[in-house]
């Protein structure tokens, strides 16, 4: 049983439901701690439900303290992320020298409920994750389009079947309730000969009836000894 759980539960993780497309358009008054030149700039988003799926832009040379980056990164919404709806996007300082110095973040902002967020908006960047620290900002516009799974779709065409089968059966019935109607209507009704012959039908019972009548009033019957006449 814990095999098949899993099984579910890796299959769910990799079930693309959603895509996010971030466009990020621009930083401002980020921190240059470069202190030769202007700073090598990038910028990187993920969902944090995800951290280890990340994309990143491209570096921009020179960027200094407002990097114009004008880029479309995309990300994949799975089943497993879908209720944290946040997004972490973060500012970087690309290393010119990496075997001596890594690169060095220099803000980032907490995006939630990315659903409802299709317009340029302008976020304030923050340098801790302990307090907030004044770090600039970032524009981002961000624009979520689901996508319909395997369930939903099979679901879809059963119901779609099911409406065609159901047509089916209404023009089925009503072709047989006009057959039936217009059967009922060739049919022809009872003649008059019909009825005169039951009328002398009538006549001959009554008829035989009054002769039956008169032959039993005009009948004689003797009692005792004498016999019947």
């Amino acid at each position: 049983m814990e095999v098949v759980s899993l099984a579910v539960e890796t299959s769910l993780m990799n079930s693309s439901i959603g895509i996010l497309d971030v466009y990020i358009h621009n930083a401002r008054d980020i921190h240059n701690i470069c202190i030769y030149d202007k700073q090598d700039v990038y910028a990187t988003v993920y969902l944090t439900s995800d951290p280890e799926t990340r994309v990143s832009t491209q570096i921009i040379n020179g960027g200094g303290k407002n990097p114009v980056f004008n880029e479309n990164l995309r990300l994949n919404v799975n089943m497993m992320i879908e209720s944290s709806w946040s997004l972490r996007c973060e500012i970087w300082m690309s290393s010119r020298i990496k075997n001596y110095l890594e690169d060095q973040l220099l803000g980032f902002v907490v995006v939630d409920d990315i659903k409802n967020k299709d317009l340029p908006l302008e976020y304030e960047l923050s340098s801790s994750d302990l307090l907030h620290v004044p770090a600039g900002s970032v524009k981002l516009t961000l624009t979520y389009e689901g996508i319909m799974t395997e369930g939903e779709n099979s679901a879809v065409l059963k119901k779609e079947d099911v409406v065609v089968v159901q047509e089916e059966i209404m023009e089925m019935y009503m072709k047989s309730i006009i057959e039936a109607t217009d059967a009922m209507v060739k049919i022809k009704l009872p003649s008059e000969g019909v009825d005169d012959h039951e009328s002398g039908l009538d006549n001959y019972v009554e008829t035989d009836e009054r002769k039956f009548g008169q032959s039993k009033s005009n009948g004689r019957v003797f009692y005792g000894s004498r016999a019947f006449f």
